[in-house]
């Protein structure tokens, strides 16, 4: 009997995050450390990658934007402003304002060793997923779940088919390693029978004095600056934590501690906003910078057949025609389809739904078990089509739309569950001889099929092809940064709205980044935030005839054109004619990329003498 007790004492030593053997504790960091970065590799073929050129440069889109932010910050020290987009009046971000000041902290910190911003946006989105792999493990052993099954569900909650498709397209979305650290913290806040704030006032300075609610506050100013969707969705957890414990009366405290820490996000999303609020303050409001329509919320909702059905990229081919079957005939298919929880995700997310019909008394017996179940479903409810998020953007606001990001927080929660079960299923197998062994055997063999399962070779990038296509951009663009002086400004067309605007033609959105991300001198027009002065004049000067547009961008300074054939119905031919015999010039082109130079030289002087029919 005293073997037993001291046993189990044991046990309960070993379960706590910060466990009294520092040096077990090393190791497990260390080995899921090694595991993490192994996998990484394997799973991204990262020997086959240039850290130097954009893993998903040829998909264009968000990824040019956020190597754009990464290389605003190597030349500006901070993304906010830039001078050399936007010419002539340079481009601010104060309109489009970004809860991700952490993220941000970050790529600087690696702009230290590399002043490459493909190679700063690379390293961060690989560090992703260590950091990822360590929040989740840190969290589930804050939960009690021991080192072994702690460290197989960090791997699979670090290996998400949604952290590779976000990739760097959405690379702020896959720094979602916060978010077990909140989710385990509220959930702490549910069972956890440490006291976390004081009962009487004696115990005031203890309080003061408590390293949770420190803890708390850290993890919740952190939470706050690492993007709008995480920091929004904590809070509405910690609310549903909220009213779990005031309306059960468990712990008024508690119930008072949470309104504090929803509390701390808020400000800390304030704080980043404040850049933004105090420019809104000086120069107005913007409305056309950001639009976002009442439809969005359920657009872009959750669907949960993409829970839990496979990604159309799965590597059996029978699954992956069924998806994309599934997608071509669907409605509402969009960047949800990113949710996909995988096989094991999957068990755990129809384990926790039949959860909510167990008795009572099993409830109160695993008491995490029954607040992920709740949490679960609270979450299914904010996030899918026609559910809370829809009432929160027609009653509330519309600024919040894609509530399908919620699905990385579903995610924790069924991995969570079935750690727990797997520790209980280890526990009881415990005291049989050779029969624990052979179960960590079989959990690992588990762990690794189901590892493959989610992932699919269609992630690793399209490494070959994204060099190609940087490589002939930049010796194109060096051809053009030889011609001109530094800081000469060159005009872009076809005129393009800034930021989030539909493709013109095969010109797709961000596109007209890519001059800015090949040169280092040269002043750029694209990047100027629509509804300001600056984009208002280049929308009007591009409307004009060609002779006055010409006479306009001259007269602000630009020394250059650049024409991107594919915004043209007719690849750029009459637009490229013109231009040629108004100018009286050979353009500089090639057979490689879609762009086309003038210089404007012929336009020096008094550009009232019009060279030709000018």
């Amino acid at each position: 009997m005293d073997t037993a007790l001291a046993h189990a004492k044991m046990e309960q030593i070993l379960s706590k995050p910060h466990s009294s053997q520092p040096l077990r504790t090393f190791f497990s960091y260390a080995i899921l450390t090694f595991l993490t970065v192994t996998l990484a590799a394997y799973f991204l073929q990262l020997c086959r990658a240039d850290i130097s050129t954009s893993f998903y440069y040829c998909y264009g889109g968000d990824a040019l934007f956020t190597q754009s932010l990464a290389k605003g910050i190597v030349e500006n020290g901070w993304y906010l402003i830039n001078p050399r987009l936007g010419a002539p009046q340079g481009q601010q971000l104060y309109d489009y304002p970004l809860t991700d000041s952490l993220n941000f902290l970050i790529m600087k910190g690696i702009a230290v060793f590399t002043n490459n911003p493909a190679a700063i946006m690379n390293i961060f989105y690989l560090l992703t997923f260590l950091l990822v792999s360590l929040g989740a493990f840190y969290s589930l052993r804050a939960l009690g779940i021991t080192p072994f099954s702690a460290c197989c569900a960090s791997l699979l909650y670090t290996f998400l088919p949604y952290h590779f498709l976000r990739g760097t397209g959405h690379l702020l979305l896959c720094s979602y390693f916060m978010v077990p650290i909140v989710l385990s913290f509220i959930l702490r806040l549910l069972h956890d029978p440490e006291p976390v704030i004081p009962k009487t006032n004696q115990e005031t300075k203890s309080f003061f004095r408590s390293p949770i609610l420190w803890g708390g506050i850290i993890i919740c100013a952190l939470a706050s600056s690492t993007g709008i969707y995480y920091a929004f969705f904590s809070c509405y957890f910690l609310t549903i934590a909220f009213l779990i414990l005031f309306v059960t009366k468990t712990n008024t405290h508690r119930a008072k501690i949470a309104l504090f820490f929803i509390t701390i996000i808020s400000a800390g999303v304030i704080a980043n906003f404040t850049p933004s609020i105090l420019h809104r303050t000086k120069n107005g409001k913007n409305p056309a910078a950001v639009k976002r329509a009442h439809a969005d919320s359920e657009v872009y909702a959750l669907k949960i057949t993409q829970l839990i059905f496979p990604n159309a990229t799965h590597r059996n081919n029978r699954l992956a025609r069924f998806m994309t079957h599934y997608n071509a005939n669907s409605p509402l298919i969009n960047e949800n389809n990113t949710a996909s929880l995988g096989i094991a995700g999957t068990i755990g997310f129809l384990a926790l739904l039949i959860w909510l019909f167990v008795s009572t008394k099993m409830s109160s017996a695993h008491p995490l078990l029954a607040h992920l179940s709740a949490m679960n479903l609270a979450a299914i409810f904010l996030g899918t089509v026609g559910g809370g998020g829809a009432l929160f953007g027609w009653l509330i606001s519309p600024q919040i739309r894609a509530y399908n990001r919620i699905s990385v927080f579903i995610a924790f929660f069924c991995i969570a569950f079935l750690a727990y079960a797997v520790d209980r299923l280890l526990e009881r197998s415990s005291s049989i001889r050779f029969v624990k062994p052979i179960s960590l055997i079989a959990v690992s063999a588990l762990t690794a099929l189901a590892l493959i399962e989610q992932t699919s070779p269609s992630f690793v990038p399209p490494y070959h092809v994204s060099k190609a296509a940087s490589v002939a951009a930049k010796n194109y663009f060096t051809q053009i940064e030889k011609r001109l002086p530094p800081g000469s400004m060159i005009f872009q067309l076809p005129y393009m709205p800034f930021p989030e605007t539909s493709p013109v033609f095969n010109v797709a959105d961000y596109e007209l980044l890519v001059p800015y991300l090949h040169t280092e001198q040269l002043h750029w027009s694209y990047g100027s935030m629509k509804g300001r002065q600056g984009d208002v004049w280049q929308r009007e000067a591009a409307a004009k005839p060609l002779p006055d547009f010409l006479k306009s961008i001259y007269s602000a300074g630009f020394r250059g054109l650049l024409l991107n054939r594919n915004g043209y119905p007719d690849n750029g031919v009459s637009m490229i004619r013109d231009l040629s015999r108004l100018l009286n010039t050979t353009p500089i082109q090639d057979n490689v990329t879609p762009y086309v130079f003038f210089d404007l030289a012929p336009l020096i002087g008094n550009v009232d003498n019009k060279p030709h029919s000018l």
